[in-house]
């Protein structure tokens, strides 16, 4: 039916039991993982294809150049680093979702191991919804936090943006949903919506857009990650 949703239908798709044992067996992969190749439509009649997806190239994972506007990413880098230099308290405002999850345990992980003092929190979603929040502002400047990092959240969060610029404290968004009209008012933007062409990178999950953040930071700290 038009109503059922297209993750249902990635879930219901019927694969032919013999084509996935078929693309198991040639790529050295297990079933499930050729299911899931199958499911996708990732690859039929392309080698190659399949191939860079299963064992991609190394140096994609240091590519983050178009994940932002250039002075963005540079104002971010240094934002957190001198955060890290000083000892700020940090705070991850996360988007509570999988992705949201994911990406505020990349950020807190990755700034961690730099030696950075970094919390985190989540929006209760039924209570109050996504994003940037007033009340993680107001909780992050009573603990003496100087700067927030936004996981999977912050473009169109506009009024929470001016509000913890005017409590004073600075904001890094990190985040791959589509931009609105006005962005906010923040310390850096990290959004590869901004980037067109074809190394972009706006098909990065939120959790995506993390993890090549904390890329840059260890790479411009000269840092194995």
């Amino acid at each position: 039916r038009k109503s059922i949703s297209r993750d249902l239908l990635f879930i219901i798709r019927k694969i032919d039991p013999k084509k996935v044992d078929e693309y198991s067996q040639k790529f050295n992969v297990d079933p499930l993982i050729a299911r899931l190749l199958l499911m996708k439509n990732i690859g039929e009649g392309d080698e190659l294809r399949v191939e860079s997806f299963i064992n991609p190239d190394p140096s994609l994972i240091r590519f983050y150049e178009t994940l932002a506007e250039p002075q963005e990413l540079k104002k971010a880098i240094e934002r957190v680093l001198k955060a890290i230099k000083n000892q700020e308290k940090m705070l991850i405002n996360g988007d509570p979702d999988a992705d949201g999850i994911s990406g505020t345990s990349i950020l807190v992980a990755g700034i961690r191991r730099l030696g950075g003092i970094v919390s985190y929190d989540f929006p209760a979603r039924a209570r109050e919804g996504h994003g940037l929040q007033p009340r993680i502002i107001d909780e992050a400047k009573a603990k003496g936090v100087s700067l927030i990092i936004t996981a999977d959240c912050g473009t169109k969060d506009i009024t929470a943006s001016k509000y913890a610029k005017e409590r004073g404290l600075d904001v890094i968004i990190t985040d791959h949903h589509i931009i609105g009209r006005k962005r906010p008012d923040v310390t850096a933007f990290i959004n590869p919506q901004v980037i067109k062409g074809a190394k972009s990178l706006r098909r990065l999950s939120g959790s995506g857009v993390c993890f090549k953040f904390v890329v840059a930071l260890f790479d411009h700290k000269k840092r194995d990650i």
